[in-house]
């Protein structure tokens, strides 16, 4: 991670300065720093997630704490990387941790680790410095710079983290089985296996395909995926199309979509559109308020 001594450069010299406007200027700079830490963790990653899958999770916490449950689960831990410079000696029966002893190996790199938490509020309490407070009443005084010495403060443990990791030599995209499905779209996709489990989802990688799949795993942990659809009747002759979910629950309310039936040739037209239904028999269907946020019985 070589690259954030320039960061810590451009803070340090904001710092020196030392007035109001510099230690803000350096509270930016470490926000900077802080997201381009974790979206590098999630760059060298992307092979293994699709970014439809955390299109809502920007900050620095949100994103790392996704990659290690969806992509890369060493995305935020330490270790050292090395590599044997010959070839294991061939064994009679199953590898034994000695026979690892004689080998010379060869250091790849250090992932630095870091405790996504802490990460996390070091980040956020930069940004308290970072807006300027809003008066609670109209004797209160608009101030354009947050308290000097707590921004100081928060600044110099920022810097001492900044610096810690610094000194990572490398980024690893995760480590473990790899699975492989191909998508309609004709994208191979690649997904940690460990990372995976029966009934859960995954989008495909690919930023202008709607397909998603379920992930089956059979009783020999064998992987499947399956496609995840609508299913929808032409009004003409009857016969089922089938669409991706996504693409059919992003259509937006009140918008057309035209699809010819493969069968029959005819048009069809789909939309969502606001409908009464029934009054719920079980409780448990709604929590039996209107729009209006009353209770349906008052």
């Amino acid at each position: 991670m070589f690259w954030l001594s320039a960061n810590i450069v451009r803070i340090e010299a904001h710092m020196a300065v030392g007035t109001a406007a510099a230690l803000t200027y350096a509270a930016l700079e470490c926000r900077l720093a802080l997201e381009s830490l974790c979206y590098e963790r999630l760059r060298v990653s992307y092979d293994y997630v699709s970014q439809q899958d955390f299109v809502s999770r920007w900050t620095p916490k949100q994103v790392i704490d996704f990659l290690v449950a969806e992509g890369n689960d060493l995305a935020a831990q330490e270790f050292t990387l090395s590599i044997g410079r010959d070839p294991v000696p061939a064994a009679t029966g199953p590898v034994r941790s000695e026979d690892f002893d004689s080998v010379e190996w060869l250091r790849v790199g250090k992932q630095v680790g870091f405790d996504v938490k802490y990460i996390g509020r070091i980040w956020q309490a930069l940004s308290s410095f970072l807006h300027v407070k809003m008066p609670r009443s109209k004797e209160d005084e608009i101030l354009p710079y947050g308290d000097q010495a707590a921004l100081l403060r928060t600044l110099e443990k920022a810097v001492h983290e900044l610096r810690r990791l610094s000194q990572g030599t490398l980024v690893a995209s995760g480590l473990g089985e790899t699975v492989t499905f191909v998508c309609r779209c004709g994208l191979t996709n690649k997904r940690r296996a460990k990372l995976l489990s029966d009934g859960s989802s995954v989008n495909c990688s690919n930023l202008e395909c709607n397909e998603r799949y379920r992930t089956h795993v059979d009783s020999a942990g064998e992987f499947e995926f399956e496609r995840i659809v609508v299913e929808i009747a032409c009004a003409s002759c009857g016969a089922p199309s089938y669409f991706a979910e996504r693409g059919v629950a992003d259509l937006g309310l009140g918008k057309v979509a035209k699809y010819l039936c493969h069968a029959c040739g005819e048009p069809n037209h789909i939309s969502w559109r606001l409908m009464q239904t029934p009054r719920p028999v079980s409780p448990d269907e709604n929590d039996g308020r209107d729009v209006t946020g009353r209770s349906a019985d008052d």
